[in-house]
């Protein structure tokens, strides 16, 4: 049988389909590969048609199939100081002992529940900061502010 693909060209940029037609043999079959590449956020639902016929010219035709393709491409989008790096903690100076508390805001403004977690690699990082709560969850739009407390007992 032929098979062929049709709507291809009124697909948006984001897909890519491969082969778009062909003949297939008895007992054979054909991966056919979709791939979506996405730069922004957004949803897609084009819709292409396979349209099937016989090789030998009689005009033998199956009837059109419509195939839905869903895709969706979304960003994780913390609040904007968060985007452009504004947002940060200045301890000052303190004395050796002297424990000080300042508060990170995070807010989801994604489109889906995100998960966030500090790290500190360094062992004398970890000694003078605490971080509560060190991970979560936040839903589409809600916020946190997390406490981040400074305090060493040593002089640094």
């Amino acid at each position: 049988m032929n098979w062929k693909f049709t709507g291809i060209e009124n697909l948006p940029k984001e897909f890519k389909v491969s082969p778009t037609e062909g003949t297939l043999q008895p007992c054979k079959d054909v991966q056919i590969q979709i791939k979506f590449d996405a730069k922004e956020q957004k949803k897609f639902d084009p819709k292409i048609q396979l349209h099937v016929e016989d090789t030998e010219g009689y005009n033998i035709k199956q009837d059109t199939k419509i195939i839905s393709l869903e895709a969706e491409a979304f960003n994780i989008t913390l609040n904007d100081a968060m985007q452009v790096g504004e947002q940060f903690l200045d301890f000052g100076a303190l004395r050796v002992g002297e424990p000080k508390v300042q508060q990170l805001y995070l807010k989801n403004q994604g489109l889906y529940p995100i998960k966030y977690e500090f790290r500190m690699k360094k062992d004398s990082t970890k000694q003078m900061f605490t971080i509560e709560p060190m991970e979560g969850s936040l839903n589409p739009n809600e916020d946190k502010n997390i406490a981040v407390k400074f305090l060493s007992l040593k002089e640094i």
